[in-house]
């Protein structure tokens, strides 16, 4: 055999720099039969070749690294893997262009009676690391890495792990991106399934877990909040290809799976990382909010994190739990139900550290309990000197700032809270009246409401396909609708008002301007000065923001149209994604590319949606969980009823946590298909909840509502 050289690794023929048929200008311009017919006889013989070293190597190894000169601590596995980057990874970076003579060499070489045969033999590197690093018969391996399981050091952080040991054994899984996918551009494709870091997660702990600490730590060693923040960044900007496309989907999945888990708490019961404070130390002192920790100290033990959770472990707990909201009523109650004296102490020290809203939210939802009765000599204020003493009983309502003979209505007036007597109400049984009050007078208020919000007194009946229609109206309807879910963004203003406003569109003709399928940049302005020029125009000056994007809404319109019947088909829909076309992985690949509905609709999204539903566009379940608009109102209502909401801003989102809420205190959550209506219609009346709720309820005032979004 010929001594081997940089060029010449006794194969017989050069095998690191240019390929045995001379790739010249002369050559590659012969045809295309003739070029196939030279390299499947090259294929052939760099086929029989190779494969024969493989079996010389098998009998004796070392007698094949002396006669190619190789060095001592040479292994097959160095060896194979120098083959398959000269064979594999350089004839896949050089076959760019599918149509190209680059591309008809290496396909040739991996013909079947060429070098695809070491596919059949133990002959290829995984391309994997750690233990991982072996070789494989690629023609049988079942599985390939996919997603995020694709980073090396992803596959390093879960490779130990004894669930992944058993089901993926290392020689049983390969690398896509170093083996499968230049195997692919060389025309061979292989039966190997994707496993992504999903799937690991979910053989790890599968939905609905219980997380033990132990196990927390494990996942805490990949997943955190800034390794998915740090994923999705690096996603939103690389080009979308179809790894990117598979890394989204995989990060998707993995977020829905971290929803569903369950942590020990200091009472020992599991529960959702939504519901749970921390209250312990850690040793990442950025981990965990400080506010947090003090409201932990005096939290029910079952709705406080337990301790064992720490380092990896609270990381992942975090991750998790994504996003913790606490409203002022929910800590009011906690303080309230306080019973031991180190929870009470804790109470204390919150209200000290400056938390004047649970102070109010003491005062007004319980103006009688241990907080109020406190004396200036009570036991549970040894601990504070004598100003801090004054200024937690003034707080408290013992001084002539918070005199306890001042009514809760003056109280409730001049703190803009607008609930009498008490906001603790029973869920359950408001909610049975509610459904037996709207289940004899619903059609009433139903068509009340609807006269309130259109201006023909009733919805639109929505076309389903305004592709390429010139049909106005068609167009028109949906463009109402969609502006009547942005105007949530403004806040402030009554139903009649949009509606007027919609009214003043079609009289004036900007609404069939709109509506055209190729509105204009020139158009838009005439439409602006025109409105601006109106006498009405000043009238209706806050509405002018909404020209834009329905301009937006008429330019893209078929896309969006298309976006919400797709809604239907989804198995997993989180709105607020699915509105950003852009950057959802449902349409990644192809589909609709339209600019994202979040900044137009804010939570009218939950409103159009709504709508769709009652009139039979839309049906599935995953849709009727966003049906509930989460108005200021609402808000406030199903906070009085235990539900945990943010009282400062609605979110798209809250609608699937309405739907919960009532699901799991109501025999019928949706009202009979009219989902949040009768609870809008009920906070939006100055006598209904007194009657229904059997409470001193009085609407918050529109000034009061602010810009929602």
């Amino acid at each position: 055999m010929t001594a081997p050289t940089k060029e010449s690794h006794g194969l017989g023929f050069a095998i690191d720099g240019p390929f045995p048929v001379d790739p010249g200008r002369e050559r590659l311009a012969m045809n295309n039969t003739a070029l196939g017919d030279v390299m499947s006889r090259v294929g052939r013989m760099v086929g029989e070749r190779v494969l024969a070293l493989y079996q010389s190597a098998n009998r004796d190894w070392p007698d094949i690294r002396q006669r190619l000169d190789l060095s001592d601590d040479t292994q097959p596995l160095d060896f194979w893997e120098s083959v398959w980057q000269v064979f594999g990874t350089r004839l896949a970076e050089m076959a760019t262009d599918t149509a190209g003579p680059q591309s008809a060499i290496g396909k040739a070489l991996w013909a079947d009676d060429g070098l695809a045969r070491l596919l059949h033999v133990d002959a290829l590197p995984t391309g994997l690391p750690g233990d991982y690093r072996t070789l494989a018969s690629l023609a049988t391996v079942p599985w390939r890495t996919g997603g995020l399981l694709d980073d090396d050091q992803v596959f390093d952080a879960i490779a130990d792990w004894r669930e992944v040991r058993a089901k993926l054994p290392p020689g049983a899984i390969i690398s896509t991106k170093r083996i499968a996918l230049p195997l692919e551009k060389l025309g061979r494709s292989l039966s190997a399934k994707p496993v992504r870091l999903a799937d690991v997660i979910q053989l790890v702990a599968p939905a609905n877990s219980e997380i033990t600490p132990e196990l927390a730590g494990r996942l805490g060693s990949v997943v955190t909040c800034q390794w998915l923040h740090d994923r999705a960044s690096s996603n939103a900007t690389q080009p979308y290809g179809r790894s990117a496309h598979d890394e989204d989907e995989d990060l998707h999945q993995i977020r829905n799976l971290l929803e569903t888990y369950r942590f020990q708490t200091v009472a020992g019961r599991a529960r959702g990382a939504a519901d749970l404070l921390i209250g312990h130390d850690d040793t990442d002192d950025s981990t965990v909010d400080v506010d947090e920790r003090l409201f932990a100290a005096f939290a029910p033990d079952d709705r406080v994190l337990a301790p064992a959770y720490a380092g990896p472990a609270l990381k992942f707990f975090l991750a998790c739990r994504r996003q913790f909201t606490i409203t002022p009523i929910q800590l009011a109650s906690w303080a309230t139900e306080a019973t031991s004296e180190a929870k009470r102490r804790a109470v204390l020290r919150c209200l000290l550290s400056g938390k004047h809203e649970l102070a109010k939210a003491l005062k007004f939802s319980y103006p009688d309990s241990w907080l109020t009765r406190l004396v200036p000599d009570d036991n549970l204020l040894e601990e504070f000197n004598e100003d801090e003493r004054r200024w937690l009983l003034a707080m408290l309502g013992t001084s002539e700032k918070f005199n306890q003979s001042s009514s809760v209505a003056e109280l409730s007036s001049r703190n803009g809270t607008s609930v009498g007597p008490s906001l603790r109400i029973d869920a359950k049984s408001a909610l049975r009246r509610i459904v037996d009050w709207w289940n004899r007078e619903g059609k009433s208020h139903r068509d009340q409401y609807e006269r309130r919000i259109y201006p023909d007194g009733r919805p639109p009946v929505l076309a389903a396909d305004v592709a390429g229609s010139h049909n106005n109206r068609a167009r028109r309807d949906w463009i109402e609708l969609l502006l009547l879910g942005a105007t949530h963004r403004l806040g402030r203003f009554q139903h009649e008002q949009h509606r007027e406003f919609l009214r003043l569109c079609r009289k004036r003709g900007w609404l069939d301007a709109l509506s055209k399928p190729n509105l204009s940049g020139d158009e838009l302005s005439r439409i602006v000065r025109d409105y601006c020029e109106q006498p009405d125009g000043q009238k209706y000056y806050h509405w002018l923001q909404l020209l834009v994007p329905l301009y937006v809404c008429s330019h893209w319109l078929v896309d969006y149209v298309e976006l919400f019947r797709s809604l239907d088909h989804r198995q997993h829909l989180h709105l607020s994604t699915a509105l950003n076309s852009r950057s959802d992985p449902y349409h990644q690949g192809g589909g609709i590319n339209a600019p994202s509905l979040l900044g137009v609709l804010g939570f009218g999204a939950n409103f159009v949606v709504r709508e769709l539903v009652r009139q039979g566009f839309l049906n599935s379940h995953n849709v009727t969980q966003y049906c509930y608009v989460p108005t200021k109102r609402l808000r406030q209502l199903l906070n009085v009823l235990g539900c945990n909401l943010r009282e400062d801003r609605g979110f798209i989102e809250d609608g699937p946590k309405i739907a919960q809420f009532l699901k799991d205190h109501c025999d019928d959550p949706t009202f009979g298909g009219d989902f949040d209506l009768p609870l809008q219609i009920l906070v939006g009346s100055n006598h209904l909840p007194n009657d229904i709720l059997e409470v001193d309820w009085k609407p918050l005032p529109d000034d009061d509502l602010g810009d929602e979004l």
